[in-house]
Order: structure tokens, then C-alpha cells, then sequence
């Protein structure tokens, strides 16, 4: 999908119009009925907060899917410049009425509250009014370096998704598409008012059953300071937990000493994560960063891109296989830190620098040794294109060779 446009999934009917779920039984999903219909007077209807009064049957305010775990309407607002993404804002508004927005006041970046059925209602009202339900095109402002807003609403008509590049911008854009985006601004407005004004509850703080955790080398980059590092919160060594691929999926009661590290003050992650880096009580790697993932629905972690690389240079090796993540953290672990020594070259002298080249890795084995081989390729047609190579041990990280030996 292209920015300043729109993509529809069609989608069967949860619901009749005149009969509501059709078919036997209790349906996966519900839709919303119809309180009324052409002629008719139809009773009052109750959700499940409160009691609302009948509203005129309008036949173009389609059916929606009030299951719990149902996405409604998603919006997500990105800032960005010239420096990239600086953050990212969600709110997520379910079929029930539940709503997950950002809140970097909270321990998890995300507060939770409600809405009552006929404010649900009437926003999906306001969307099918401004034609925001099916395709339509926002256009392209002659402007880079912006943010974008993506919204998307899943009701009867289908899945639609609109992305809106450069919001408040116009230059260069025809009459329809400034009035498309006006239309979008203004039930980003409503809907931004209904939180404000119509929750059933107060916002709190949202804290899953489940919590996504990726852990990454903890290395500071451009300048910034080493973060502080806090013990490890956890049973299970970091090997155990992240070693296969990077990733784990844990209880909310194992993750609750992690949670208490937090600093709220702290800024959230540009995804709107949080961020925390741990000693992980080896000497390689001593560090890790732990990004807490708090996911609305389910938590996956899917497992990383990694393929074998069959290295037939510098240095040879039987069983070439591929590099699980625990080796490539020790082989991250030698590299920088012969880097950081001006081993590698002028190019490769910090961690910011290295993010300048390309890394493959590689284990095999040597003589009944497992190693791990890690070259680096210089990315960019400006930079030299240097490269380097470094070989360790793939059970202790030990520095075995180098392309400065």
C-alpha cells in the first residue's frame, strides 16, 4: 500500500439488517443489530454497560463485530523528520468498547478505558458519513521528511486502511483529497473528544496476561551514555530465555521484578515500547537490552530471519550451519570490542559506525571446535568499502583470528 491512499478487504456479513446473526447457535462474533427498522418501532436495546435509547434505522451504518479481541478502529499516529521516527502513538478501540491507547505515563507505555455501544456507535457513524469506510485518497503533499497517520476501521463493509503522509499539509493536492483529509481530521477529532468526555471508567494502567521480550546487544550509539544496567530479574539464565532467537513470551507475575526497574520518565522506545538493559551475569554477553513489548492481543514472537552462510573465505570450516542468537551476541560482543580498539579499520571504530556495515555470520566447525564467523560489508556507495572478518569461539566467545592478524 502506497502512503496517501486507502486498501478495502471485503468481508462477509456478520449480520441481517432485518433478522440480525443469521444461522444457529452462538455466533464467534456478533454484530451490532438494528434497534429499528423502515416502519417500525424497535425496542429499547442494552449493552453491556448501560441502557440506550432506539435510534433510526439508517441502512448505510453497516454491522460490526463487538467480539472482545476485535480490533474496530486503529489509528496510529507517527512523528518523524529528517532524524527519522521519534515516536509513535496508538489508540486501539475494540468491539466491546474497550480502548488501549499510548501513555507514557504508565508502566507499560499503554493506559485502558471504555466507551459505551452508542458512542461506538456514533463514531462508526461519523466514519460511514465522511465516507472513511471504503477507499478514497488523501494524496501526496509536496513535502518530505513528515509523519503519517494510518487508520483503519474492520466492520461489515470490510477491513479498510487509509494512511494519511504529512498530515495538515495540502501543496499539491486536489480539492477531494483536502477535503478527504479534512474528513479525516475531523473524526480523529471526535474520536479524540469521546475519549475525553464519554468513558465509562477512568484510563489504567494496561498490563496483559502475556508480555513480548526481545533482547538486543545493549551497545550505546551516536554518543548517547551507556544505559544502567540492572540485575537479572528472571530464573532462567539469559541463554536459556533468549538464546535460540532473541525472544520470549513470559507471564505477567514472572515479569513483575522487570516492571518494578522501570523508570516511567523514562522516554518510550520509538515504537512505544519500553526499554531496559540487564546484566545477564556472563562475561559475554554481560549486558543485554530487554524491549517489553505489552501486546492487545495475542503475543507472538516470531522467530528471526536467520539462514546458514556457507563462508568459503577467509578461513575454511566443515558443517556450515546456521548462527543461533546466543553465538551471534558473543561474535556482536568480539567485534565491537575489537573494533572500539581500532583492530577493524579507521571505519569500523564505534558501535555507530559498525551500524554502517552489513554482518553475516556463520558457524561450523574446526577441529572439534565449534567457531562462529562473523565479516562485515561496508553498506553505502559514499563509504569505503572496507571489510573485515573476526572468528570466535562459538561457546565462549573467545577471539580466535581477525582480519588485523
Amino acid at each position: 500500500m502506497t502512503s496517501g491512499s486507502a486498501t478495502t478487504t471485503a468481508r462477509p456479513p456478520t449480520t441481517s439488517p432485518s433478522t440480525g446473526p443469521t444461522g444457529t447457535g452462538s455466533p464467534a462474533t456478533t454484530a451490532i443489530p438494528r434497534t429499528t427498522g423502515p416502519g417500525t418501532t424497535g425496542p429499547t436495546t442494552t449493552d453491556n454497560w448501560r441502557t440506550s435509547t432506539p435510534t433510526p434505522y439508517t441502512p448505510d451504518i453497516p454491522g460490526y463485530s463487538t467480539d472482545p479481541a476485535h480490533v474496530l478502529i486503529s489509528v496510529e499516529q507517527v512523528d518523524a523528520g529528517v532524524d527519522g521516527v521519534r515516536s509513535t502513538d496508538r489508540t486501539l478501540v475494540f468491539g466491546d468498547g474497550r480502548v488501549v491507547v499510548t501513555s507514557p505515563d504508565s508502566v507499560s507505555g499503554l493506559s485502558e478505558l471504555r466507551i459505551d455501544q452508542r458512542s461506538l456507535r456514533g463514531l462508526i457513524t461519523e466514519a460511514a458519513g465522511r465516507g472513511l469506510l471504503t477507499g478514497t485518497s488523501f494524496g501526496e503533499p509536496g513535502i518530505t521528511d513528515q509523519g503519517w497517520t494510518t487508520v483503519t476501521f474492520d466492520t461489515d463493509l470490510g477491513l479498510v486502511e487509509h494512511r494519511v503522509h504529512a498530515p495538515g499539509f495540502t501543496d499539491g493536492l486536489d480539492e477531494m483529497q483536502v477535503v478527504a483529509r479534512e474528513d479525516m481530521a475531523a473524526f480523529e477529532n471526535l474520536l479524540l473528544s469521546t475519549l475525553n468526555t464519554d468513558p465509562l471508567d477512568l484510563p489504567a494502567d494496561y498490563l496483559p496476561a502475556e508480555i513480548e521480550i526481545r533482547a538486543t546487544m545493549a551497545f550505546p550509539t551516536d554518543g548517547q551514555a551507556t544505559e544502567p544496567v540492572v540485575a537479572w530479574p528472571f530464573t532462567r539464565s539469559a541463554r536459556k530465555l533468549f538464546g535460540d532467537n532473541g525472544c520470549t513470551i513470559l507471564p505477567l507475575e514472572q515479569v513483575r521484578g522487570l516492571l518494578d526497574e522501570i523508570v516511567v520518565e523514562e522516554p518510550l522506545t520509538r515504537t512505544g515500547d519500553r526499554r531496559v538493559a540487564v546484566d545477564t551475569g556472563v562475561d559475554s554477553p554481560a549486558s543485554l537490552a530487554l524491549v517489553l513489548t505489552f501486546p492487545t492481543g495475542r503475543a507472538t514472537c516470531s522467530p528471526p530471519d536467520v539462514v546458514a552462510v556457507s563462508l568459503a573465505t577467509p578461513w575454511p570450516a566443515d558443517d556450515r550451519r546456521a548462527t543461533d542468537q546466543w553465538a551471534r551476541w558473543l561474535a556482536d560482543d568480539a567485534v565491537h570490542t575489537l573494533a572500539a580498539a581500532g583492530v577493524l579499520g579507521p571505519e569500523a571504530g564505534d558501535a555507530s559506525d559498525l551500524s554502517w556495515y552489513r554482518l553475516l555470520y556463520s558457524t561450523g566447525e574446526v577441529k572439534g571446535r565449534t567457531v562462529v564467523d562473523v565479516t562485515g560489508e561496508a553498506l553505502g556507495s559514499a563509504r569505503d568499502p572496507e571489510t573485515f572478518a573476526v572468528r570466535i569461539d562459538g561457546r565462549t566467545g573467545e577471539v580466535l583470528r581477525s582480519t588485523a592478524d
